[in-house]
């Protein structure tokens, strides 16, 4: 499920139907903006999206009660095992689902104050974690830069091999995109970047 919809993007082109509108433009735009964000593919084989989606990640604690996850906003927490031996197999290392629950301000779990299990490791990558995160339903600020990218992409395609062009925003040189995105939408999307997003 798409984070916006060919009827979204309709909206804002005049004349154009979301009948004519490639769905592959909402693909790459949508993939386009997470990549920029820092959201990896969940597995080897998908691609990056900012969409609600499950990740299972080996992460290195910091002790204490905070597990930090890499990609957020977390949703929902899934099976986590604090492992020393890193075999993941053991059940005598999967804490007690009770003993933690997503933080709030949904960048990983917080073990409880009654947890049995006390604190995080430290060890390196001795944790593997499952839990959900991204959007089930985009942000406004964050559907409006889908949506100006698929228009981008859209009038992109219809400019193929010019090196830049012009819009009601002002005219862009191919020089000005990052990751495909123009320099005023990269602008809007700041504050989804996740911190470890290399600028």
């Amino acid at each position: 499920m798409a984070l916006v919809t060919a009827s979204d993007v309709e909206k804002t082109i005049p004349g154009l139907t979301a009948a004519n509108i490639d769905s592959d433009a909402i693909d790459e735009a949508e993939e386009l903006i997470a990549i920029h964000c820092g959201y990896p593919p969940a597995t080897p084989a998908a691609r990056a999206t900012m969409e609600s989606t499950t990740y299972t990640r080996v992460i290195t604690g910091r002790g204490g009660r905070d597990l930090i996850v890499d990609v957020w906003p977390v949703t929902a927490e899934g099976a986590i095992r604090d492992d020393p031996t890193q075999d993941w197999t053991d059940d005598a290392y999967l804490v007690d689902a009770g003993d933690y629950a997503v933080n709030e301000d949904g960048t990983g779990v917080r073990l409880t104050s009654t947890s049995t299990h006390g604190s995080w490791s430290t060890g390196e990558g001795q944790i593997r974690a499952t839990w959900t995160a991204g959007y089930a339903t985009a942000p406004p600020a964050l559907r409006r830069a889908i949506v100006e990218l698929v228009k981008h992409l859209l009038q992109r395609h219809k400019t193929q091999g010019a090196s830049s062009t012009s819009s009601k925003a002002g005219s862009s040189s191919k020089k000005d995109e990052q990751h495909g995105i123009p320099v005023e939408i990269r602008s809007k999307l700041s504050s989804f970047r996740l911190p470890r997003t290399v600028l």
